[in-house]
């Protein structure tokens, strides 16, 4: 499919989209992916928000004197996303896994005292 790419109008996102539909497995494919390495670009959507979202790598901090910034990639707002991402809580992990789990067949039976460690690993982490 990449071989047979032809610059008629379809930009690259849009094309690199249209692959991964192709090889999507429905009811499983959550989220695609498209990475513009050329402007540092990441391109997404997910399957409950197909409206195409991208976060543009330019315009992060990627030191370690910086915090984590995390960012809810299921919510409303097309385009880029830049400003919508938050800095990382301990908290908000835990509403992430906890809602992973009790929402995923064959996980709903972890209790909250499983899912602790998940939740704090992030907090081993270390930036050099």
């Amino acid at each position: 499919m990449i071989k047979n790419y032809q610059p008629n109008g379809t930009g690259l996102v849009s094309y690199g989209f249209s692959i991964l539909d192709n090889v999507a497995q429905p009811g499983y494919t959550k989220w695609s992916i498209v990475y513009d390495q050329t402007n540092l670009r990441v391109y997404f959507r997910t399957s409950t928000e197909r409206e195409i979202k991208y976060a543009d790598l330019q315009k992060f901090d990627f030191s370690c004197s910086t915090r984590v910034r995390v960012l809810d990639i299921n919510f409303s707002h097309p385009g880029n996303v830049d400003n919508f991402f938050r800095s990382y809580t301990t908290q908000a992990n835990r509403n992430l896994i906890q809602q992973s789990y009790h929402n995923t067949p064959n996980l709903t039976s972890a209790s909250n005292a499983e899912l602790e460690p998940l939740v704090l690993h992030p907090e081993t982490f270390t930036c050099e």
